[in-house]
């Protein structure tokens, strides 16, 4: 197979293995799954695609009857290496080296525990991991004598291998990255096919007549020389969210890494409201926010001046923010009272009550 072709990119399997269907369908939650399954269902297109000539494995966040796959030798050596024939190299998820740690798979105690269960797996690269701090952790374990050179010599051989497929350590092997821009970024076909999707993605559940302004006829199409005054609402009215694994969106692009492809000029809508209809006023309102620590309107303002309790009660558990139960919350307390009942339909008198008090900040 020859990749030198400066066009030629080198394709990346994701998400290895038994990934798409984790625990309560929460991502990088465990996988319950027979091997059984694995190896007739999950696996045999990953090894299709090894043949077909995939230079790099993504390995997943879930674990497999309590292994997780980013530190399964089994997997990532036994299987994809030896069994399936793959010469490339693994690449972990976004933050699946880490996830070894405490805070998830719990089968590694610090960060360099992490990194060394990973590289005696099979692994090779890092997903954002630890940043800059990988490098300094793979010397640390070395140095420490915890991580062999020959297991360090296997993982960069798989990285320098591609590369050497791609042509890259040849002097001429750099693509030159305004093919990029041209051939994806600014893309005439493209970006047709781009308007193209978000036309025929738009659904119209339904399009009635407004009683309160005595309408008989359907309220679309807008006829444009009426209209008077537009509100645009809603935390997306004035963002172009082009979603966080779109190239030079949040995660795709810099500083995290990802592509120089140019998605800031996309036209919010908002925007193109105003451009379609220049005689007409169009003002936007935020409107509740998304969850975000900038924009959450919802629970810095609507909330907090929204929430009180309307009379006067005595909870009869625990509370917010008291350590123990308070004995009687006042009309006007700025917060939530909650009823929890012994059944599903509500029925009769709550178990117990509780408060919840709005923080001041």
């Amino acid at each position: 197979m020859n990749l030198t072709s400066p066009l030629t990119t080198s394709p990346l399997l994701k998400h290895y293995a038994a990934y798409s269907s984790p625990e309560s369908g929460r991502n990088a939650a465990p996988m319950h799954v027979g091997w059984r399954e694995v190896e007739e269902v999950f696996l045999p297109v990953f090894a299709k695609a090894v043949k077909s000539g995939a230079q790099g494995v993504m390995s997943s966040y879930n674990e497999i009857d309590g292994v997780p796959t980013t530190g399964d030798k089994w997997l990532l050596t036994e299987k994809l290496m030896k069994e399936f024939g793959f010469t490339g190299y693994v690449s972990s998820n976004f933050g699946a080296i880490s996830g070894l740690g405490k805070g998830n798979n719990a089968t590694a105690e610090n960060n360099s525990e992490c990194v060394r269960q990973f590289l005696e797996a099979g692994g090779s690269v890092h997903g954002h991991d630890f940043g800059d701090n990988y490098e300094k952790l793979v010397i640390k374990l070395v140095n420490e004598n915890r991580l062999a050179t020959e297991t360090l010599d296997v993982a960069v051989g798989n990285v320098l291998r591609v590369k050497v497929r791609l042509g890259l350590m040849d002097s001429h092997g750099w693509t030159d990255p305004t093919l990029v821009h041209k051939n994806l970024g600014n893309n005439p076909g493209h970006r047709a096919l781009a308007e193209r999707a978000a036309l025929e993605s738009i659904v119209l559940l339904q399009n009635r007549p407004i009683s309160l302004l005595n309408s008989v006829s359907p309220v679309l199409p807008l006829n444009a020389t009426k209209l008077k005054k537009i509100v645009v609402i809603g935390p997306n009215a004035d963002e172009a969210r082009m979603g966080d694994y779109s190239a030079a969106g949040w995660a795709g692009g810099a500083p995290n890494g990802g592509g120089n492809i140019d998605n800031f000029n996309i036209v919010p809508i908002l925007e193109g409201i105003k451009l379609a209809l220049p005689t007409t006023e169009v003002n936007d309102v935020v409107g509740t926010g998304t969850n975000s620590d900038i924009n959450n309107i919802f629970w810095t303002v609507v909330q907090r001046h929204s929430l009180t309790i309307s009379s006067t009660f005595h909870p009869t558990a625990p509370s917010v923010p008291w350590s123990s139960t308070p004995a009687v919350v006042e009309r006007g307390e700025q917060g939530i009272k909650g009823a929890y009942f012994p059944n599903t339909n509500l029925d009769g008198a709550p178990a117990f009550d509780i408060c919840i008090l709005v923080a001041e900040n």
